[in-house]
């Protein structure tokens, strides 16, 4: 790296901050027009309405399993639903089906960890170096990237 390429990363990185934030205060000002937020109610108001005249429909014809429709924009199948108790459901399936169970790793817990107590940690490989840290704002840095 030499001082010419470091200023010209700096420069688009700041250009590229610059546009992210332009394209972010559009996306508010769009999300808070009266007009958009109308819509959003609308469409909220239509789909609760949908979904109630999509439930009457189903148990209307449930209800009377000796009706047939007229013409066939509904009718009933044969069904089989399933309710799963959680806590049953894990404590079998530890035993007999356990790639059913997910277990997800805390990974930021056991790198803490890991570097506070590195010979107790034989899960993790530790190594020093250096990383780089970008200023967050790079705006003081017009003159020089310009």
């Amino acid at each position: 790296m030499n001082d010419e390429l470091f200023i010209e990363l700096v420069r688009q990185l700041r250009q590229a901050r610059e546009k992210q934030a332009e394209f972010a205060a559009s996306k508010k000002a769009f999300e808070e027009n009266p007009v958009y937020i109308a819509i959003c109610e609308q469409l909220k108001a239509a789909s609760e309405w949908v979904g109630n005249a999509e439930m009457a429909l189903k148990t209307q014809l449930v209800a009377d399993e000796g009706y047939i429709p007229p013409f066939k924009a509904a009718w009933l199948v044969n069904a089989t639903t399933v309710s799963i108790d959680e806590e049953k459901a894990l404590a079998w399936a530890k035993v007999n089906m356990a790639a059913a169970v997910s277990e997800v790793v805390d990974k930021k817990m056991l790198t803490d960890f890991a570097k506070n107590n590195p010979k107790s940690a034989p899960y993790a490989t530790i190594t020093e170096g250096k990383d780089a840290r970008i200023a967050s704002d790079l705006g003081k840095f017009t003159e020089i990237a310009e």
